[in-house]
């Protein structure tokens, strides 16, 4: 339930958010080629909002992790139309790895938090680009830039 309520904070404060999406990749407008979307932890929020507003329709999974928060979160993106894989480095991690790969085969984008909710922040950790060898998907980075209303 917490979930839900999660996701839908989101959709009703996301209207409140003014989000320009530039593409320099290209790939969000195409939309034939699955790609792993990577942003950093503290932005995983905004995701859903910029997927419902900005890009080309687009299957989303998001992994989360295999926790009581993943679940919360797993909750909150499907109220946003994104899918959820459960798992993380430290729990579920071969499970994970292997739902991610059958999304990105069946030809949806997998969204991936490379810095994780135990960080360190802002540094990559190597599970996403081992994800791009094995698949072949490309990473596309994406960045949240904020500022206050004042």
């Amino acid at each position: 339930m917490l979930g839900k309520c999660a996701g839908w904070a989101i959709r009703i404060l996301g209207t409140t958010l003014k989000i320009n999406f530039v593409d320099h990749s290209g790939y969000a407008a195409k939309g034939d080629t699955p790609v792993l979307w990577s942003l950093w932890h503290n932005a995983v929020f905004v995701m859903p909002y910029v997927g419902l507003n900005d890009m080309v329709m687009r299957d989303v999974v998001v992994l989360t992790s295999a926790s009581k928060d993943g679940a919360v979160l797993e909750n909150a993106v499907e109220v946003c139309g994104l899918g959820a894989v459960r798992g993380s480095s430290s729990r579920r991690a071969v499970a994970a790895l292997i739902a991610l790969r059958k999304a990105i085969k069946a030809g949806k984008d997998v969204c991936i938090t490379p810095d994780g909710p135990r960080g360190p922040k802002y540094e990559a950790q190597p599970g996403i680009i081992k994800m791009a060898e094995s698949t072949g998907a490309p990473i596309v980075p994406v960045r949240v830039k904020s500022r206050a209303w004042m």
